[in-house]
């Protein structure tokens, strides 16, 4: 699927606001929540090994073709700006990321079709990522 850079963010918003595009309910309300909701936890798409380490990288459990933050979320305790966070992780670098906690939309996109060496991987996304994060704070 090709989508803009500038379309990305609109799903992004989309999603985002619930489903809500300038007062106008396009998606059936809680439809975002739904398919944002962990199914498939971090530890066991990402199963612990002897020597192996959680990293950031690790902590994405996987909703309904969504990625999803999957670290400890208690009621009344501060997670960072990570909590509730989801995000669509496409071919070469393409990604989507929401953090709610934020009210913060990423669109990241990669030309990849011009020589075929574009492209970037999950560790160098979650830099850029935390980079954005951290310009915010």
């Amino acid at each position: 699927m090709y989508l803009s850079t500038r379309d990305m963010a609109r799903l992004g918003l989309l999603m985002l606001s619930d489903g809500n595009w300038n007062g106008k309910q396009i998606m059936p309300a809680g439809w975002a929540k739904r398919v944002t909701t962990l199914v498939t936890p971090s530890r066991d798409i990402h199963p612990m090994t002897i020597g192996a380490f959680q990293t950031q990288i690790g902590c994405w459990g996987y909703g309904m073709l969504w990625w999803v933050w999957d670290a400890p979320d208690w009621p009344g305790t501060l997670t960072g700006p990570y909590q509730n966070a989801y995000s669509a992780m496409g071919a070469n670098g393409q990604y989507i990321t929401v953090l709610p906690v934020m009210n913060l939309v990423v669109a990241h996109k990669v030309d990849f079709d011009q020589d075929g060496s574009r492209s970037i991987s999950p560790s160098e996304y979650h830099t850029i990522l935390q980079m954005v994060i951290d310009s915010t704070l």
